[in-house]
């Protein structure tokens, strides 16, 4: 019996059982998933680009990655100073690297949205075209994360972009800041200031299909625009299309191309900024519509001059047109600066009228070109641009008519 019972197996005890807790399986075979996915995660955080371009300083733009902090024992970093009232030196850049604001912020507003109305002050200071006023524009600018280093931080400035289609209409609530026809005064100013080269013919487009208002916000907006020197389509727009040829045009032709802009006293204000420009070109070509030909300005203010003085049936106007009419006789008159100025502008003027029928034909203008004359002598009637001076025009005026 004792070898049999050493030999006889050990059963288990069976112990009693108690229901289980489904919520408890599930919670334990979740842990034991997330034990199994651990390492994908790790893997798929090491591979991500935000991870490796950080781990690249050499290939980071400035301002878009933060940089390991300096350790607290080899120096005290400015952004780690104990008074919440210490400057600390920020740089902004634009997206192009080209610095547009240095300035010395407190540690306290570094990171609340005081820092926005320190970067625009500077920036207004030091650029007159700088938008300030247009705050929904302002809405839309966005800064990246700073870049701390031992002498201050970096960061860069980000603009929203800029549609500018003379074919479509204004608008900038949706997200997208489109400029174009019936745009705003402010919404134009923006355009100015942050339009390429190539986006600034489409800005002198969507300017002549405004037209001309009676607000005199408008009107100083849009002559401030046109008199900057920073503004360079003025002389020549390329891309003008006509019956499927392509023409060269000017925004003097474009402004011109309606003569009922003349009722407005606006648009004697855009003019008198456009004669106002050093780089004032009178022999650059356009298309006219009125003469449906490719002419000068010169030749174009010519044409405009004789049919507004003669009374044209479409040039009837509702206003005194002695400063339209003074405003295009100066542009015939711009010679270059050279000796014996008068007589080049005689003769220059007395070319542009003997190649214009409607003062062939009409003997009355003499008339009214020579009194237009002596008013352009008289400073008092109209201010005159800076290539005119009331000596030269009084000698052009009794030489006009003498070959």
């Amino acid at each position: 019996q004792a070898i049999w019972a050493q030999d006889e197996p050990v059963l288990p005890v069976e112990k009693p059982t108690t229901p289980r807790n489904p919520a408890r399986s599930r919670a334990a075979m979740a842990g034991s998933q997330q034990a199994v996915d651990a390492p994908l995660v790790v893997l798929v955080l090491a591979n991500c680009p935000y991870r490796r371009a950080r781990a690249s300083p050499e290939y980071r733009l400035p301002g878009w990655f933060p940089c390991p902090r300096t350790p607290e024992a080899l120096t005290l970093c400015p952004w780690d100073h104990p008074s919440l009232d210490y400057l600390l030196p920020v740089c902004v850049h634009r997206l192009s690297g080209r610095k547009c604001a240095e300035i010395q912020v407190p540690r306290r507003d570094l990171f609340s949205r005081v820092f926005r109305t320190y970067v625009f002050d500077f920036m207004a200071e030091n650029d007159p075209d700088f938008p300030m006023h247009a705050t929904w524009y302002l809405d839309k600018v966005k800064f990246t994360p700073f870049v701390f280093q031992e002498s201050g931080a970096i960061c860069t400035v980000v603009f929203p972009l800029l549609d500018i289609d003379d074919q479509k209409f204004g608008s900038h609530q949706f997200g997208q800041v489109v400029i174009g026809r019936w745009s705003e005064p402010d919404a134009l100013l923006v355009a100015f200031y942050a339009a390429s080269i190539e986006q600034q013919a489409s800005l002198a487009r969507c300017i002549a299909k405004l037209g001309v208002s009676s607000s005199e916000t408008y009107s100083l907006v849009v002559a401030r625009i046109v008199s900057s020197p920073k503004f360079t389509a003025v002389n020549c727009l390329k891309g003008f299309a006509f019956k499927g040829v392509e023409h060269d045009t000017t925004l003097y032709h474009l402004l011109l191309s309606n003569p009922k802009r003349w009722n407005y006293l606006g648009f004697s204000d855009v003019f008198q900024a456009l004669l106002s420009r050093e780089d004032l070109d009178v022999s650059c070509l356009g298309w006219s519509w009125a003469k449906y030909d490719t002419v000068s300005v010169a030749q174009l203010c010519c044409f405009e001059w004789c049919a507004i003085a003669g009374k044209a049936p479409n040039r009837w106007l509702w206003v005194n047109d002695i400063v339209p009419r003074l405003c295009l006789l100066s542009i015939c008159l711009h010679v270059p600066q050279q000796p014996k100025r008068p007589a080049l502008m005689a003769k220059q003027l007395r070319a542009l009228l003997e190649k214009e029928p409607l003062f062939v034909k009409k003997r009355m203008l003499k008339k009214t070109l020579l009194r237009d004359l002596h008013l352009l002598g008289n400073d008092e009637v109209f201010p005159l641009p800076w290539f005119l001076n009331a000596a030269d025009v009084l000698a052009a005026a009794g030489l006009v008519f003498i070959k």
